[in-house]
């Protein structure tokens, strides 16, 4: 009897513990791999979410700090967006 090799091997099945092939995934904090978070996705998930206990996978204390940075670089976007708008040159480093 033949052996079918397709269906010993499935080409379209990827672990959890390694990237899809040709795509955009980083590393996740679980160990996996995911696509990565935008600074207006992850904004949103602190709106709605908050951070308090952190996660299954991360304490709350690394979860505020990737929260404070990526809230520091929304920011810090908006503010150079509304100086670009109002058609003025700011000194960027004397409003810090």
């Amino acid at each position: 009897m033949a052996i079918n090799y397709a269906k010993l091997f499935n080409r379209r099945v990827t672990p959890q513990s390694q990237p899809i092939p040709g795509s955009a995934q980083v590393r996740n904090s679980a160990g996996g791999y995911s696509w990565e978070v935008d600074d207006w996705t992850r904004f949103d998930g602190f709106l709605i979410l908050g951070a308090e206990g952190g996660t299954y996978y991360i304490d709350e204390r690394e979860l505020v700090k990737q929260n404070h940075d990526a809230l520091d670089r929304f920011v810090g976007h908006a503010r150079r967006a509304v100086h670009l708008f109002d058609g003025r040159v700011v000194d960027e480093k004397a409003s810090e």
